[in-house]
C-alpha cells in the first residue's frame, strides 16, 4: 500500500528526488522544484534545507559521507556541508540539555573540524580547547567568550596554537601565529564555563591520498620539531615584546624616582635594544625592506617552521641540523639578555617591571 507524506510540504512545490541518509535510518532528503528538504521521521515533517540555496529546481540529491551533493537545473551543482549534525538530531527543536555534538573526521590538509554546540542557557566566560589522546592541550579556539543561547558552530583548521607575534613585525617567512599541522590521530573537543564542561571526540585523518606514502611515526617526528621551532619563535618574540614594553615604560616623562639615573637608564635601553635587533629585523619599516636586510634569528626560526607545519612527511637531516643550531643560538641571546636583566635589576623593581 502507499502513504502520502507529503502533507507539511507547500501545496505549490513538487518533488524531483527523494533520498535516504546512509547512517541514519528515518532521515530523508527531498529534491524539489523550489529547493531542498529534510525529514527526520520518515517523511511525517518536512522542514525547508534549502538555508542560502537560490530558489531552484533540484533534479538529484546525493550523499557522500558529511556532504549533501545537490544538482540544480541551470545552476550547477551545490554541496551542503554538515550532516553528521542532522544525524544526532532526534529533531531540529528537541535539544534538552547542553550538548557539544560530536563532529565529523576531518581530514589533515583537506577539511577542517566543523563542532557544533546546543546550549539552552547563556555560557558565560566560555573557553574552547582541542586536547591530545593525552591530554595535553592542542589549540585554546578561544577564551573569556560569552555564548549566547541557542546553536553555535565553531570551526578548528587543525592546526596547533602558534607563537606570540607582534604589532608591525615583518617578516620573509609565513607568519608563525599559526601552528603546526596536527597529525592524523583522536582529539577530544572540550567547552569549558566555570565548573562546567561539555566533551566530544574528533578524529582527523590522513588525506587518502597520502595512505602508503606517509607514516603516522613520520608525522608525530615532524610535529615535534614543529614544535620545537614554534616554542623557540615563541621565546624570541615574547623577548621582543617584553624589551619593547620596557623601553616604553622607561621612556615616559613619569618614570619613577630611584629608577636608576638618566645615564644609566639609557645604558639599559641600549643594552637590552641590542638583544632585540638580533632577535628581529628592527630596521624593517615595510615588506620591501627584507629585500636589502638581513633576516634575524626570530625569522630563521620561523621559516623553518613554516617548512615543517605545511609539508607531509619526516624531518629531514639538515632540518633536525638547523634547528639544532638556532635554537643554541637562541639559548646564546636569551641567557645574555638575562644577564643584562640581572646586571639592571634596580631599574627594573624600581620601575615595577616584572620578570
Amino acid at each position: 500500500t502507499w502513504v502520502r507524506i507529503d502533507e507539511t510540504l507547500p501545496a505549490g512545490d513538487f518533488v524531483h528526488t527523494i533520498r535516504e541518509d546512509p547512517v541514519r535510518a528515518g532521515l530523508l532528503y527531498l529534491g524539489t522544484e523550489h529547493g531542498v528538504y529534510v525529514s527526520f521521521d520518515d517523511g511525517q515533517v518536512w522542514r525547508p534545507l534549502s538555508l542560502n540555496l537560490p530558489d531552484v529546481h533540484v533534479s538529484g540529491l546525493e550523499i557522500k559521507d558529511d556532504e549533501l551533493i545537490a544538482a540544480t537545473h541551470g545552476r550547477s551543482f551545490y554541496v551542503l556541508e554538515g550532516l553528521s549534525l542532522l544525524r544526532q538530531l532526534a529533531s531540529p527543536n528537541d535539544a534538552k540539555g547542553a550538548t557539544l555534538f560530536v563532529p565529523a573526521p576531518a581530514v589533515r590538509r583537506v577539511s577542517r573540524a566543523r563542532i557544533y554546540a546546543w546550549l539552552p542557557e547563556e555560557m558565560a566566560a566560555a573557553r574552547l580547547e582541542v586536547l591530545d589522546r593525552n591530554g595535553e592541550l592542542v589549540r585554546t579556539l578561544f577564551d573569556e567568550r560569552d555564548l549566547e543561547p541557542g546553536a553555535h558552530r565553531f570551526v578548528w583548521g587543525l592546526h596547533f596554537d602558534g607563537a606570540a607575534v607582534f604589532e608591525g613585525m615583518i617578516l620573509e617567512s609565513d607568519t608563525p601565529a599559526i601552528g603546526p599541522a596536527a597529525p592524523p590521530d583522536q582529539y577530544t573537543v572540550r567547552l569549558v564555563s566555570g565548573d562546567a564542561s561539555l566533551e566530544t571526540p574528533l578524529e582527523v585523518r590522513l588525506d587518502p591520498r597520502l595512505e602508503g606514502e606517509v607514516s603516522r611515526r613520520d608525522l608525530r617526528r615532524q610535529l615535534a620539531l614543529a614544535l620545537r621551532a614554534r616554542d623557540a619563535v615563541d621565546a624570541a618574540n615574547r623577548t621582543v615584546i617584553e624589551i619593547r614594553d620596557i623601553r616604553r615604560r622607561l621612556s615616559l616623562p613619569e618614570t619613577p624616582a630611584g629608577a636608576g639615573t638618566p645615564d644609566r637608564r639609557e645604558a639599559y635601553i641600549a643594552a637590552i635594544g641590542e638583544v632585540e635587533a638580533e632577535l628581529y629585523q628592527v630596521k624593517n619599516e615595510s615588506p620591501k625592506d627584507k629585500i636589502a636586510l638581513p633576516i634575524q634569528l626570530n625569522d630563521r626560526l620561523a621559516g623553518l617552521l613554516s617548512m615543517l607545519k605545511y609539508s607531509d612527511g619526516p624531518p629531514t637531516a639538515a632540518q633536525a641540523d638547523m634547528m639544532d643550531r638556532l635554537e643554541a643560538e637562541l639559548n646564546d641571546v636569551l641567557e645574555r639578555y638575562e644577564t643584562i636583566t640581572a646586571d639592571y635589576a634596580d631599574i627594573r623593581e624600581s620601575a615595577g617591571i616584572t620578570p
